[in-house]
């Protein structure tokens, strides 16, 4: 997963800018400002559909957001930043795409594991995509440690949002966060070369199953 000087803010190779993060959405005070910030993850998004990865230039995210690259920089140091950020909000998507569509579920185990196993079916179905925000989500742990820990949050949020069993010993954020911290190693596998999306789910789903032997 190589990374050249053009997928950073030039700022990066003084020493001091090494974990800048990316400008938060909740920081942007204008509807311009949202929409732009917006416009950039779609350009992102669709860079990385054309060739993955490695395919992915700031300068290419750029010219499909019609934005200046010193524009680009103002809201992300760097395309693991753009990337990681455009993850965070599809994973937001997903969340409230499948809420509704799952309420007919009773079973907490059975809609994590029915959501693992779409969510892992989205990832392959735009396999270009998925390697791009996986390799992304992977170098920003050394990269961009805030995007890194809010992908990390926004995935445990989402595991606890489709439990909703009674719960007063915090077991849903236990279970939610072993679970993601599970997906985040499946993510690492994935980028060497060692998993395959099948191997992910069904790695997951055992994870669930063993969870699920204690009755919550």
């Amino acid at each position: 997963m190589p990374l050249e000087p053009r997928d950073f803010h030039p700022k990066v190779f003084d020493g001091n800018y090494f974990h800048e993060a990316a400008l938060p959405e909740d920081q942007l005070s204008t509807d311009k400002q949202r929409e732009r910030r917006a416009r950039i993850l779609d350009a992102a998004v669709a860079v990385a559909g054309d060739g993955g990865y490695d395919s992915v230039h700031m300068r290419d995210i750029a010219m499909q957001a019609q934005v200046s690259l010193a524009t680009l920089y103002h809201y992300f140091p760097s395309k693991v930043h753009v990337l990681a950020c455009a993850l965070d909000r599809e994973l937001m998507r997903f969340d409230e795409h499948l809420s509704a569509d799952l309420s007919a579920i009773t079973d907490p185990f059975v809609r994590l594991a029915t959501v693992v196993s779409r969510l892992i079916q989205a990832m392959e179905a735009s396999d270009a995509v998925s390697d791009a925000m996986a390799h992304a989500y992977v170098a920003s742990n050394v990269l961009a440690s805030a995007e890194a820990e809010m992908i990390r949050t926004q995935t445990s949020d989402m595991f606890v949002h489709l439990m909703e069993f009674e719960d007063t010993a915090g077991l849903q954020r236990q279970i939610a966060d072993t679970l993601t911290d599970v997906w985040t190693s499946e993510m690492l596998a994935l980028v060497q070369g060692r998993r395959t999306y099948p191997e992910i789910s069904q790695r997951l789903q055992t994870v669930i199953r063993l969870i699920a032997r204690r009755d919550p």
